[in-house]
């Protein structure tokens, strides 16, 4: 394990799970926070993705880990939505890839 993502985590261990405040963590796109077990204590994962299919196919892969890995809440968050049409590909997506709560 590298050593940035080993001080995140034990940093996200004492912060999350030793105390009862709110964290915000803005992690690198992509899954390589969900393979080193960095996001463990987490509750719950804010996924954000555009309307391209690959940030999609990106959310998806993200929201599949995460499941497995016993995270309770994954939402996905549309983001750079320029019309309608991009909106509704996102929810349609969302919709038949991803549990929506």
């Amino acid at each position: 394990m590298c050593a940035a993502n080993a001080v995140v985590r034990a940093l996200l261990r004492h912060l999350v799970v030793e105390r009862t405040e709110a964290v915000v963590v803005d992690m690198e796109a992509g899954v390589e926070h969900l393979g080193r077990g960095t996001v463990k204590q987490v509750d719950a994962m804010l996924t954000v993705a555009d309307a391209s299919m690959k940030s999609l196919e990106v959310a998806k892969h993200i929201y599949e880990l995460a499941s497995t890995a016993g995270m309770k809440q994954v939402l996905l968050i549309g983001n750079k939505v320029a019309d309608e049409s991009q909106e509704d590909a996102i929810r349609k997506f969302a919709q038949h890839n991803v549990s929506i709560s």
